[in-house]
């Protein structure tokens, strides 16, 4: 095999599906440690790459420059950040092979082209996917390695100060996640409420986690609680967010990137799923519990008692 010391990755997507892509990642820094790794996708979740060591260069796909890879282009509109590159990974759709081509034209003498996501119906995870796919790398691996997320010093300096500043010292914080991609992948408003009042009559303190697309489901959540949160992070950047969320003792959220964060953070971890497949979409870490319906269905269907019951928020000493 000729040698891989130059990889371009294209992986386009939201948080959750930048970040089951991240056992890849480091199973290509593990099996060529001295490879230089661009990634193109996610540019705010591929930041977590960069700072754990997954990539060392990233870029923005939905940046101009790389359109022209689309396009029967010239090689003078090529991104300069392709120079040199000797292997090309593309987890995107390209169903006609036009960037694939145009990378061949290129000089690019190793490409790998697979679907970013893998087919439902065979009910493979969508890491394991990815992972699979780079067997022609001379990558396999028994399990899929689930790499530490390391966070910015200033993102962690900053969650310190800000811990503080809430009140949240010496606290059991359980942080709470009531948006997704999708308002058919959302939990109601109402139960979230129902479950963060029953938690913070044990004892806990309640950090609401809210993105940019989540203003109206957190105002209903806010509405129906009878106990205020705790505190409230919305519209953090990603690495400040991170930070809060290492933090907390537990969270709870629906199907969505801020779940798979959690996970990955090594957050004892409650996905609410209905109706995707957590067999393909489950978020990846060392203390995940999923609750669905016992058939893929409505999101809905899924009662209070059962999240209630999931292990790491049953009551506890600490809270």
């Amino acid at each position: 095999m000729n040698p891989v010391e130059r990889i371009a990755i294209f992986r386009p997507g939201a948080l959750g599906d930048t970040l089951l892509a991240f056992p890849a990642l480091a199973a290509l820094r593990a099996r060529y440690p001295t490879a230089q790794i661009l990634v193109v996708g996610n540019f705010d979740a591929l930041s977590l790459a960069q700072s754990s060591g997954l990539a060392d260069t990233i870029a923005d796909f939905a940046a101009p420059e790389w359109a022209t890879l689309f396009t029967e282009t010239s090689e003078d509109l090529v991104p300069a950040a392709l120079a040199g590159i000797d292997t090309a990974i593309l987890w995107l759709r390209d169903p006609d092979s036009i960037v694939a081509s145009n990378l061949r034209r290129l000089g690019v003498p190793r490409i790998i082209q697979a679907p970013g996501q893998p087919d439902v119906t065979a009910r493979t995870h969508a890491a394991t996917h990815l992972l699979a796919t780079l067997q022609p790398l001379d990558i396999a691996f028994a399990s899929l390695p689930l790499p530490p997320l390391r966070l910015p010093a200033a993102a962690e300096g900053w969650a310190a100060d800000w811990w503080q500043a809430q009140g949240l010292m010496d606290q059991h914080v359980i942080a709470i996640h009531p948006g997704s991609g999708g308002q058919h992948k959302c939990w109601p408003a109402g139960r979230y409420a129902a479950l963060a009042d029953i938690l913070t009559a044990n004892g806990a303190a309640i950090l609401l986690v809210a993105g940019p697309a989540d203003t109206t489901i957190l105002a209903a959540l806010r509405a129906a609680q009878q106990t205020p949160p705790a505190a409230i992070a919305h519209n953090l950047p990603l690495p400040l967010l991170s930070a809060l969320l290492r933090r907390c003792a537990a969270f709870v959220g629906n199907d969505s990137g801020v779940t798979h964060l959690s996970a990955l953070l090594g957050l004892p971890t409650v996905a609410i799923f209905g109706p995707t497949d957590p067999a393909v979409w489950a978020p990846l870490g060392p203390h995940v519990y999923i609750v669905a319906p016992p058939a893929i269905g409505p999101i809905a269907q899924i009662s209070l008692e059962s999240v209630l019951a999931a292990p790491p928020l049953r009551r506890s000493d600490r809270m």
